[in-house]
């Protein structure tokens, strides 16, 4: 699977924690704040707009050059409504969203050579399932953004379990959690106003506690794990074999399909961060999350394409559910706790 982290791209990780990709700055502070962040993680340059001029030596209208401004080089073409956010303002909202101008950034890079960048913030809200204080879920604020228009600015609330740092991605219905907005007019204070993003992670943080306290009460015996199993190989083979809903599935999905079951229950019954809640219906569904995360997706995207599904995977932001929202679904068919949690009743959007 393609990182995305290209030649001209650059990022940091603190806490001494090394990527899944290996690559990258690895720094020993457990964070960085906003006024160091972009030069640690190689972000401190600007981006320009030069016009494009036809042969005839005219400006075309309708279009403009994005480019570096350090080395010139052209990233993308934009429309000509297009509005440029620079790396250095992020950091400063983010630090201004949450009221101390004392963020702590644990991450930021760029993407697919300087079109995509990220930088995360952790919100210092630890939950603790079922009050157990050493299974815990760490609350993040992650801004994202493109140059090429390829992506919206936005800021999303998310979750990492970080016995094993994977993300919890489980598609809550009522846990609207993202706030985006596209490059043009007045982006910027869009961005600086979207105070209703603090709002969102702390109630998709009670949503992850609701959830969460109540799956691992939930003692999982092999024949649950086997007949939830038997339901998610039913519905995932189209993800494995990247045919059609509703096709005849070739002999090598199926045997594919097989593949990822005995993984699964390998990852489950082996994984050591597993141990304490493998025979609860939480850790059945941190298994489905820690597969979705290391061991890739069920879907046969390819290469660049895989990092940005990835990426949108972690926020719940693709059409497509990923792996572990599968997972998330199987468990609720059987067991029907969103329901009896009141989280099937969607929140109005904010994008």
């Amino acid at each position: 699977m393609s990182d995305g982290i290209f030649e001209r791209d650059s990022m940091f990780s603190a806490d001494r924690l090394v990527p899944w990709h290996g690559k990258g700055k690895v720094v020993d502070e457990p964070w960085v704040l906003a006024n160091r962040v972009n030069e640690i993680a190689g972000l401190n340059y600007l981006y320009g707009f030069r016009d494009i001029i036809l042969p005839d030596g005219t400006t075309w209208p309708h279009n403009r050059f994005v480019v570096r401004e350090d080395s010139g080089e052209v990233v993308s073409v934009v429309g000509s409504g297009y509005e440029l956010v620079q790396p250095s303002e992020f950091p400063q909202m983010l630090d201004s969203l949450v009221g101390s101008h004392e963020a702590h950034f644990t991450t930021a890079g760029s993407l697919f050579n300087a079109t995509q960048m990220w930088w995360a913030l952790s919100l210092q809200n630890e939950i603790r399932v079922g009050g157990d204080p050493k299974e815990t879920l760490d609350e993040f604020l992650m801004a994202v953004t493109s140059f090429d228009g390829s992506r919206r600015a936005g800021m999303y609330v998310t979750a990492i379990r970080p016995v094993c740092n994977n993300t919890v991605s489980w598609g809550i219905g009522s846990a609207q959690r993202s706030y985006s907005t596209k490059h043009t007019q007045n982006v910027r204070d869009r961005l600086i106003g979207a105070q209703e993003v603090l709002g969102l992670a702390r109630h998709y943080g009670d949503v992850l506690k609701q959830v969460a306290d109540l799956l691992v009460g939930v003692k999982f015996a092999d024949s649950d794990i086997e007949q939830t199993l038997d339901t998610i190989e039913a519905t995932s083979l189209k993800f494995v074999s990247g045919e059609k809903a509703g096709e005849p599935k070739t002999k090598n999905a199926l045997t594919r399909a097989s593949n990822k079951r005995d993984e699964f229950t390998t990852v489950l019954q082996k994984r050591p961060d597993l141990n304490r809640i493998k025979d609860t219906a939480y850790g059945f569904l941190q298994a489905g999350v820690e597969i979705n995360d290391h061991f890739g997706q069920f879907n046969n995207t390819k290469t660049s394409d895989q990092w940005d599904n990835r990426f949108s995977n972690v926020f719940g932001l693709n059409a497509v559910p990923n792996f572990s929202q599968e997972v998330f679904g199987a468990l609720d068919n059987r067991l029907g706790f969103v329901k009896a949690l009141g989280l099937d009743k969607k929140q109005k959007s904010l994008v």
